[in-house]
């Protein structure tokens, strides 16, 4: 495996190891060193973590995130802009997989689509660790790291989730016959 790539438990491949910024290196010090853990997070479909401290851009993988935020704004040229579905289907017909070789699901897809982690900005300690839940504000860091898709793009997409979402418009009113 002299790729980069680094065999999980399970038998899967993950490019490299995620870290971070330099100011995150003694937390990953504490964390993972001291305590004998190792990080079997595969990064963000992407991004691989090639160079130690730095989340760096896959070519194949870039392609794929850029077809994904196109399709969903434009289309394929055949029809007009694609939703989650018809695009989870039109990725999954022409054989497009996910990082660990799964196929795309609405999750998965809609995961993509809201991650900011592709404008630039990978957003540290979100979460607690024992909980789940959501930290405050004041205490997430957000990590530069290089982008896929432009700041625009990524905001159109926002607005075209938010505008189809069913909880805002009723589906019938998206969907029904009559618009």
């Amino acid at each position: 495996m002299g790729d980069g790539r680094r065999r999980l438990p399970d038998g899967e491949f993950c490019r490299g190891r995620l870290t971070l910024g330099t100011d995150l290196s003694k937390y990953f010090e504490t964390t993972f060193v001291t305590k004998g853990q190792k990080d079997r997070h595969c990064p963000i479909m992407g991004h691989f973590g090639r160079i130690k401290k730095k989340l760096d851009i896959d070519p194949v993988e870039q392609e794929t995130v850029e077809l994904i935020f196109r399709l969903y704004l434009r289309g394929d040229g055949q029809s007009g802009p694609l939703g989650t579905k018809a695009l989870v289907s039109w990725l999954n017909e022409r054989g497009y997989r996910t990082r660990r070789g799964a196929r795309f699901g609405v999750g998965t897809l809609h995961g993509i689509l809201t991650n900011r982690v592709y404008i630039g900005e990978w957003i540290f300690n979100r979460r607690d660790s024992k909980t789940l839940r959501q930290k405050p504000q004041s205490e997430q860091i957000t990590v530069p790291v290089p982008a896929i898709i432009e700041r625009g793009e990524f905001e159109r997409v926002q607005q075209t989730l938010a505008a189809r979402n069913p909880k805002t418009t009723a589906p019938r009113v998206v969907t029904g016959p009559i618009l």
